[in-house]
């Protein structure tokens, strides 16, 4: 038995799939350059623009804060082990052996 070759996808498909690369290319190129992204629109420098560019380089939310991050808490070196302890008691079921194993073969 021998397969069948594929038939190619008409010239119209290949065309559209190639415009579309080229699309996504350009859009790409703006959004990583400031200026070409100035040529393509005047107020392409302003960071209240929404257009295909800043959303290609932002996401769907352009130019949304970033989280606030917390930072961690330094510890007296003393208040270490009772810090680590506190952790530990908070969750004993980590501790325990899972409640059933591996099948009997």
């Amino acid at each position: 038995m021998s397969a069948a070759p594929h038939r190619p996808l008409p010239l119209r498909l290949r065309l559209c799939a190639a415009l579309l690369v080229f699309a996504v290319f350009g859009v790409g190129l703006a959004a990583v350059s400031p200026r070409l992204h100035a040529h393509a629109h005047h107020d392409g420098e302003c960071e209240s623009t929404t257009c295909a560019a800043t959303l290609f380089a932002h996401g769907l939310v352009p130019l949304d804060p970033a989280p606030a991050l917390a930072a961690p808490v330094r510890l007296a070196h003393r208040e270490l082990p009772a810090a680590v302890a506190r952790l530990i008691d908070a969750a004993p079921a980590l501790r325990l052996p899972p409640p059933c194993g591996p099948p009997r073969v």
